[in-house]
């Protein structure tokens, strides 16, 4: 595969393992691998990335997310393309001795399936990259550099990196990402003629798609030299994804490039990837491209619609909040401060003080586990008689087995408003969260105001108003019984999420914080859960 490193010939990567894998953890399913390993042979696929190669992290990620050597010689890897990693330059930016873990990492070259490793890096941090190449190169492996969020720099800016990185004489291909999805074909053929007299060798572009240029973006890149470029099957990547692969090969072949078989794609694309987006939903959308617009990084947005906790106000108004951050970065907490906006209240007008007399209370969550066992939760209601609590209308126990609703949110209130005033019950909420309008379409229920504040990585319990780490009913209501007093808490519809699922990382730190208070009260699942609380059964005698 010699001739992909000289002359014009044209490289096509396709990335769909490596940058697809942001939305299933890189954790693929080995059928849907072993087909797309077939597809991307047929096409004439020049280069095939398949994954990270991460140093070690603490949670669960698949296996494409360290593409260890071990697990890739088992793969029935396309014979005719460059098979390559990446590596991210920031995990080395605290590592003492870079080419010892880049050792640890990787074999040598030959004795490994892969050919090819970039390694991508902002521009202000590209000195961490130098001494990874350097071992790298001495390993065996060709070597990229992707410099990422290129979009908005000064020509003095890339025109320093390009050199630093030119100097090291260690790098096949540089490439260029437009991470952020915010530039244009104009944007993309100057930001070439700038890096051009200060890189001699081979360039690449990894384009996104946030405003629908990504294809154009990439065959402006061709028509100004470029001849690595980027693509995943359908799309499939952070944010609203990357150039078509599919469709870059159908251009392609319209330009005579006749090696390339996009028909090939063809049936993954419509059947194993259309059922991904269907499951995950990247792709274009408003939101990305405002995101693009904004300069605002695309993992804000997949956070946010991924959640069930915003509603389309919220996430536009987060936007706006995160313009004025200038959030090119990703950051949780930052994401969480946000989409609070102004929705935050110093107390409300009732006392939960002492409200419950040391009742124990069952709370229902919206899991579907909660529904299998409706009818021993309703003799469980009847047997123990604990004061309970919904956490959502729309459940399968009867209204007249419920004491209280709970609603942390205004968009799910008033979407179920009706339920509300037919059932007659009190709904604890945080009355001061509402904007006026609203206010006056609920002033005929009954409303225990209990405030609310949210703060990263907190839990404070008062009696008119509780600081919680996140906009979450849960939490809202552990506040308000442990203050009114309760015995115990037991859960029902709290199944909890995959591993690795941002809201299952959510609701841990929430059930730690909160067991972590002196005043805290036993929480006891009596259905199915994956949280760290105590364990027990509806079906149980001893929870009486």
């Amino acid at each position: 595969m010699d001739h992909c490193f000289s002359g014009n010939s044209l490289v096509v990567l396709d990335c769909t393992l490596r940058d697809g894998g942001y939305y299933n953890l890189w954790d693929f399913d080995t059928e849907v691998v072993s087909r797309y390993f077939q597809s991307v042979e047929a096409a004439g696929i020049d280069a095939l990335e398949v994954g990270f190669r991460f140093v070690p992290k603490d949670k669960f990620l698949g296996a494409f997310a360290y593409s260890a050597d071990h697990f890739l010689s088992r793969l029935p890897l396309p014979k005719n393309c460059l098979i390559a990693v990446m590596l991210n330059a920031k995990d080395f930016a605290s590592c003492s001795e870079p080419a010892r873990l880049v050792t640890e990492l990787f074999h040598k070259a030959v004795d490994s399936p892969l050919d090819l490793v970039r390694i991508c890096s902002l521009l202000d941090g590209i000195c961490v990259a130098q001494p990874v190449t350097e071992e790298l190169k001495k390993l065996g492996y060709r070597i990229c550099v992707n410099l990422m969020q290129v979009a908005g720099k000064t020509p003095e800016q890339l025109i320093s990196t390009v050199s630093q990185v030119s100097k090291w004489g260690t790098v096949d291909v540089l490439y260029f990402a437009d991470s952020l999805g915010s530039m244009g074909p104009a944007q993309v053929k100057e930001l070439i003629k700038i890096i051009r007299p200060v890189w001699k060798g081979l360039i690449g572009i990894h384009a996104h798609d946030n405003k629908g240029r990504a294809l154009a973006n990439t065959l402006a890149a061709i028509d100004s030299g470029v001849t690595w470029i980027d693509g995943t099957i359908l799309g499939m990547g952070r944010g609203a994804g990357n150039t078509y692969t599919e469709h870059l090969l159908v251009e392609l072949r319209e330009r005579g490039l006749e090696k390339y078989g996009p028909e090939a794609l063809f049936t993954i694309v419509m059947e194993d990837f259309n059922s991904l987006r269907k499951k995950y939903g990247w792709g274009y959308n408003l939101l990305y491209y405002l995101s693009a617009s904004y300069g605002i990084h695309p993992t804000y947005i997949q956070e946010m619609t991924s959640s069930l906790h915003y509603d389309t106000p919220q996430m536009l108004e987060g936007l706006k909040t995160l313009k004025r951050w200038v959030a090119s970065s990703f950051s949780q907490d930052r994401l969480r401060e946000a989409m609070l906006g102004d929705v935050s209240t110093v107390d409300g007008k009732w006392s939960a003080k002492n409200w419950l007399k040391g009742g124990d209370v069952l709370i229902i969550g919206p899991g579907p586990k909660g529904r299998t066992y409706t009818p021993a939760l309703i003799e469980f209601i009847d047997r123990c008689k604990p004061f309970v609590i919904s956490l959502n209308s729309d459940t399968s126990i009867p209204p007249e087995k419920v004491d209280t609703y709970a609603v942390c949110h205004y968009t799910r209130l008033i979407t179920e408003l009706d339920r509300y005033t037919n059932f007659g019950t009190p709904i604890l909420m945080p009355f001061g969260i509402l904007p006026e309008n609203i206010r006056s379409k609920i002033s005929k229920l009954s409303i225990l105001d209990y405030g609310i504040r949210v703060k990263s990585h907190t839990f404070k319990m008062g009696r008119r108003s509780c600081i919680i780490p996140g906009f979450l009913v849960a939490p809202y209501v552990f506040s308000a019984v442990t203050v009114g007093g309760a015995g115990r808490i037991f859960l029902a519809g709290f199944d909890g999420y995959g591993v690795g699922d941002p809201r299952q990382e959510e609701m841990a730190e929430v059930i730690g914080l909160y067991k972590a208070s002196k005043a805290s009260l036993p929480l006891i699942a009596i259905t199915p859960s994956t949280y760290d609380v105590e364990q027990s059964s509806v079906y149980s005698m001893g929870i009486v």
